[in-house]
């Protein structure tokens, strides 16, 4: 089984400057690094992965993207860079430079003005040099936010994070499953699924209409490690959902991924615009 992880955090609290993500009291707070990530991998086969920042601090971007210059296991980077503010143009310059920057997050979203002007000449940038675009859509107010951005920049990949976040009930909201069909309906929008054992009574309900409102060819596996599966490794939530999608697996555990943050995979020669 292969795995291109699409949503990863590397952290290292003893960094000079210490961190902001995770909290010093969570469970899998500590040095999570590359090498640890493979660690979690046992029987299946780590492709790569895509880095994601979770910090709206400069130096953070800058932690990461060193990083990811380092490891050839981090093929992407999804970084911050606070489009939301006025040196936002000269941040993603500075990005660019790395060609395994990938695009951005909004994050902590609620902090963003969305519809604000400066967000939009941000959008437009990236939008010209084809970067993707997610953040996590929990409210009915946020998922309709995100389509209409997503509708608005319609050669940009918008992806929307951990499932656009079920709560857990005995079945998916009405609310979550509106959200979720709105957004899916755009040819652009992808979301990003994973195991979430804090919701296991609906997890199948949850996957099920994901996959009946986006389609096979725009899920895509992201573990959210070290959050969610820094105890159980990677290996059991990916055969999980493996064994979910059953012929279509494949694709969401990798290829899609690929595809939508346009990296190839240079291994096995596959380029990802096929």
């Amino acid at each position: 089984m292969r795995i291109f992880d699409s949503h990863v955090h590397f952290v290292d609290p003893s960094r000079p400057e210490g961190v902001l993500w995770p909290e010093s009291d969570k469970a899998y707070f500590g040095r999570r690094l590359p090498d640890d990530l493979l660690e979690s991998t046992q029987t299946s086969s780590l492709t790569g992965c895509i880095a994601v920042e979770t910090s709206r601090r400069s130096i953070d971007d800058d932690w990461l993207l060193q990083l990811a210059n380092k490891h050839a296991l981090i093929e992407g980077i999804v970084l911050n860079l606070q489009p939301d503010s006025h040196g936002f143009a000269v941040r993603l310059e500075q990005a660019r430079r790395s060609k395994k920057f990938v695009g951005v997050r909004f994050r902590p979203i609620g902090e963003y003005a969305l519809d604000a002007p400066v967000l939009q000449e941000s959008l437009e940038l990236l939008q010209r040099d084809r970067s993707t675009i997610e953040f996590g859509a929990e409210s009915s107010e946020l998922k309709r936010s995100f389509a209409r951005l997503a509708s608005r920049f319609p050669e940009t990949n918008w992806i929307l994070d951990h499932c656009g976040h079920p709560k857990a009930a005995d079945s998916p909201a009405p609310e979550w499953c509106d959200g979720v069909n709105e957004i899916a309906e755009l040819p652009n929008a992808f979301c990003k699924v994973s195991s979430d054992y804090s919701t296991t009574a609906i997890w199948g309900s949850v996957l099920s209409y994901l996959l009946k409102a986006f389609g096979p060819a725009r899920l895509m596996y992201g573990s959210n490690w070290p959050a969610v599966s820094q105890s159980v490794g990677l290996d059991a939530p990916a055969s999980q959902l493996s064994a979910f999608f059953g012929d279509h697996s494949d694709d969401i555990l990798e290829g899609n991924a690929r595809r939508a943050y346009g990296v190839t995979d240079t291994a096995n020669g596959n380029p990802t615009d096929e």
